[in-house]
């Protein structure tokens, strides 16, 4: 076999590199931590017959409850660490009874709002964290004033900057520009039933796009080697569907294949028709797949003394 010129740098890869799974094999978790808005919405759902998955692939756990303050969320995220395993998304919906609290400004609000969240990245590290962003309100928890118009600017003043802080950490923001005052209850502060399915929506398309974010991933985790099998899972119908992949020098080459013995096969193929060398820090892993289990040629023509040995290991 020749060495191809475009594959001159197939000396670098490392065994361990060679095999790589690209998903995890359990459904991924996610917490939605927030006020009475979440407590409303998990009893729509209900009421509603909704899928509390949002039809996505993923086991979604809802904890709302009515008067949670921003200074609450700490503490009811150690204590669910406490009785389950960390999330893969944790997304944050609170802020809205704290905005008018007494012998506090915005300024302080968002520096508290800052540390928390840097906090949160910190007990939880290897969580991707959303913050949904904090809705309108005709009537708000602490207001003095008769009028709302102040208070509706630093709401967006802080959705603003709670957006920029995350934005310089690779997080995410849900925004809810869909939602107005038109879409509030009677009470001038909870969702009508048509604002907790924009809720929703807006919920649904994050997380959407947090699994996008995660074929992204795949993508950057194939260009990251110049040979590569891979392995995708994705759940489907309540079980695990895996599908095996090749991957030369960053691009796809095959897909959909059954299994990572099938996957071995298809290598060796492409090897042979491309008239590609062996990389030299597997090359005895690659003559074992040719001489001793696919029995490509002459097992005893040109056998390097390694595999001889372990012929003879295998057949004693």
């Amino acid at each position: 076999m020749k060495c191809s010129a475009h594959l001159q740098y197939w000396s670098q890869i490392t065994a361990p590199s060679l095999f790589f799974d690209m998903a995890d094999d359990r459904v991924p978790r996610v917490w939605i931590v927030g006020s009475s808005i979440i407590r409303r919405l998990y009893a729509h759902i209900h009421e509603q017959g909704l899928d509390r998955r949002l039809g996505l692939r993923c086991r979604i756990t809802l904890e709302g409850r009515g008067g949670r303050l921003w200074e609450q969320l700490l503490p009811v995220l150690r204590s669910l660490r406490t009785k389950a395993p960390a999330p893969d998304i944790l997304v944050i919906h609170l802020g809205g009874n704290s905005v008018c609290r007494e012998c506090r400004n915005r300024l302080d609000f968002l520096r508290e709002m800052k540390t928390d969240l840097a906090e949160v990245l910190r007990l939880l590290p290897r969580t991707r964290l959303l913050f949904s962003s904090i809705l309108p309100q005709l009537n708000w928890r602490g207001q003095i004033a008769r009028s709302a118009y102040g208070i509706e600017r630093s709401r967006q003043w802080l959705n603003r900057a709670v957006a920029g802080f995350l934005a310089e950490r690779q997080m995410r923001c849900v925004r809810h520009s869909n939602i107005d005052l038109s879409h509030l209850s009677r009470d001038g502060v909870h969702l009508s039933p048509e604002g907790n399915e924009l809720l929703l929506s807006n919920l649904r398309e994050a997380l959407q796009v947090c699994d996008d974010d995660d074929a992204a991933a795949i993508q950057e985790a194939i260009t990251s080697f110049v040979l590569n099998i891979f392995v995708v899972s994705k759940v489907r119908d309540g079980g695990l569907e895996k599908k095996a992949g090749i991957a030369i020098e960053g691009a796809e080459v095959l897909f959909g294949i059954p299994s990572v013995a099938h996957a071995c096969s298809y290598l060796m193929g492409l090897i042979y028709a491309l008239e590609l060398s062996y990389p030299k820090k597997l090359k005895y892993t690659f003559e074992v797949f040719q001489k001793i289990f696919l029995e490509l040629e002459d097992v005893n023509k040109n056998m390097s003394s390694k595999i001889h040995d372990l012929k003879l290991s295998l057949l004693a």
